[in-house]
């Protein structure tokens, strides 16, 4: 009886240990990020509220918003900025702008409507990498170009 009892034991044991390290390792689930940030122009001036997007080869995309100054942040997910490391395609969309915080925009003339938003794809993948990830994309022409 004494040795079933103990391999019972051990295999309780070897059960408990299995379980705890089963929750261990990844922490909060995510993944090693580095910080992405740059600034998107379209003719050498800012592009505001441009949604920019990093797509790596494998794994979540990143992306961010320009401000008025067309600087943006990426986030991998909400509260955790950064990118997954490695080689990006990046995509660059233009939003619309409608209406305001004082309500729908006012009607214009065909003259006065503003062009289709545009979305523009870098030719060359962008390189997030451990150090420096800050870039600066002009979006001119119908074409995209990037440099740190």
């Amino acid at each position: 009886m004494w040795p079933n009892c103990r391999s019972k034991i051990v295999w309780c044991v070897v059960a408990v240990g299995l379980l705890a390290g089963a929750g261990c390792g990844g922490g909060d689930g995510v993944p090693q990020v580095y910080p992405v940030s740059g600034v998107v122009t379209r003719n050498g001036t800012p592009l505001a509220n441009a949604n920019v997007e990093f797509m790596p080869e494998k794994g979540r995309p990143s992306s961010g918003t320009t401000d008025q100054d067309g600087k943006f942040v990426l986030e991998y997910q909400a509260n955790v900025p950064g990118a997954l490391p490695g080689n990006h395609q990046v995509v660059v969309a233009e939003q619309f702008q409608g209406a305001t915080a004082d309500g729908p925009a006012a009607p214009r003339t065909p003259a006065a409507m503003p062009r289709e938003p545009q979305t523009y794809r870098l030719s060359q993948p962008l390189h997030v990498e451990e150090n420096s990830n800050s870039f600066k994309i002009d979006v001119s022409a119908g074409t995209a170009t990037a440099s740190n």
